[in-house]
């Protein structure tokens, strides 16, 4: 596909967007009806049609001019939650202020997401990815072009009617909100319009309002096999300690008050001539570890999705309050650290991955080497080749190690340490139950 045919796409969809705001439902037929007459109305001598259009371009001309002369003065702003969900509904505020000494009625909120204008490799990836299409438009790619201009602008927001705004008065509305996307959405600007007299027009003025908020991998509720976390002692064969409610002594401390008494050190008070309680320590762990591999091969956009909401899936929403709650562990390229993170922030940072065209492979293995020794592991990949079942097979005789492969295009089998997603579609709702297949009871216990 060349460049030029993107170039007509972004006028039309500009060209498109700015009627629809500008000329309601009775104008955009009254444009209609003036170009007919119009092209009718060639030889006047022989048809009345130019009577038609030159009454139509008249009515157009000054409910356009009319629309001119209306000048609010508002000011708005919007209440955003911390976070969204991507294909989950949520909602958020729009507070309107009218600064103006008129009331105003019959006012519209549209409220405006940033543009995003696809490139020509995108729209080449997702012909190889979805061939849904026909003919014609896998030749053309204007659907294509609808398609893609939608997830990038994030999200598709309906407009809002206020019923009436009162001089030096402030109005709170509700708007919904379906993010089509994870990633950040973000806003550009608070388009009002109102309908002039005529009922032919809308006059528009753009409030200049920039906001932001992140929108996280979509959710499938998945019930995770019971991934006990392994022992650090146990696996450096080394005495880890942390403190805790153990048994072992590990320190002295100053009294705090609500101490129990059964932990304080009589004789080392005596000799501080102040209260002195003793610590002990527990045994150091390992929560689990969700390791992802961040490649994707070209034009498998939509696997690296369904990986991307496999994990956020498994992972906890709140911060973890168990010490076997899922870490994740991000391989992102064969020069740069595995980014390990937990709770929230392990979804944004979910939200904002994007995908690598190298085959990470030999730095997953090594990290899969490295954290399987310490802990139960559950890798996830887009990838399952020749060379991910070599290494699902070699890791075999692990009991702590899985893999899942969300692959469409897979080539090879199952082992028995792997669970292959070729659908692309995948009900995540079963997954959990697939899971527990590959995690027998016994998986990283002590």
């Amino acid at each position: 596909m060349r460049d030029w045919p993107l170039r007509w796409f972004r006028f039309a969809t500009r060209a498109g967007r700015r009627f629809d705001e500008r000329f309601t439902p009775l104008g955009k037929w009254l444009v209609s009806t003036a170009g007919f007459a119009g092209v009718f109305s060639a030889d006047p001598e022989r048809t009345h049609a130019w009577l038609l259009f030159t009454t139509t371009v008249s009515l157009l001309a000054v409910s356009l001019l009319a629309s001119c002369l209306w000048r609010p003065r508002l000011r708005a702003h919007r209440v955003l939650p911390p976070h969204v969900t991507a294909l989950g509904e949520t909602s958020y505020e729009i507070a309107v202020h009218n600064e103006g000494g008129t009331r105003e009625d019959g006012i519209v909120l549209l409220d405006r997401l940033r543009d995003g204008w696809p490139s020509v490799d995108s729209l080449a990836a997702e012909a190889a990815d979805d061939g849904s299409d026909n003919w014609f438009d896998r030749r053309v790619g204007f659907r294509r072009w609808q398609r893609q201009c939608r997830r990038l602008q994030g999200a598709t927001l309906a407009p809002l009617r206020l019923d009436g705004l009162p001089p030096h008065a402030g109005i709170r509305v509700t708007a919904a909100l379906t993010p089509l996307r994870r990633g950040w959405l973000e806003f550009d600007r608070l388009l009002v319009r109102k309908a002039q007299p005529l009922g032919l027009c809308y006059a528009t003025r753009a409030l200049p309002l920039t906001d932001r908020v992140l929108s996280r991998p979509p959710r499938v509720p998945i019930t995770l096999p019971a991934l006990p976390a392994a022992s650090l002692a146990a696996a450096a064969g080394a005495p880890g300690r942390t403190r805790g409610d153990g048994l072992e002594f590990f320190a002295l401390r100053d009294y705090r008050p609500g101490d129990p008494l059964r932990h304080v050190d009589w004789r080392a008070s005596a000799r501080r001539r102040l209260p002195v309680v003793r610590q002990f320590a527990a045994p150091a762990t390992h929560p689990p570890l969700l390791l992802l591999d961040a490649s994707a091969a070209p034009g498998r956009a939509r696997d690296f999705e369904t990986l991307l909401s496999v994990a956020a899936s498994l992972l906890p929403v709140q911060a973890p309050q168990r010490r076997a709650s899922l870490a994740l562990a991000i391989v992102r390229g064969p020069d740069l650290p595995t980014e390990v993170a937990s709770g929230p922030d392990a979804l944004d940072c979910l939200a904002l991955l994007e995908p690598t065209a190298e085959d990470l492979l030999n730095s997953c293995a090594a990290a899969l080497a490295h954290a399987s020794a310490q802990r139960p592991v559950l890798f996830l990949t887009a990838h399952w080749d020749a060379r991910r079942v070599a290494l699902a097979r070699a890791l075999g005789v692990q009991a702590a190690v899985a893999i899942v492969a969300c692959d469409s295009h897979a080539v090879g089998d199952e082992c028995a340490r792997a669970l292959v997603l070729r659908d692309g579609t995948l009900s995540l709702a079963s997954l959990g139950a697939r899971l527990a297949t590959l995690f027998p009871p016994a998986a990283g216990a002590r």
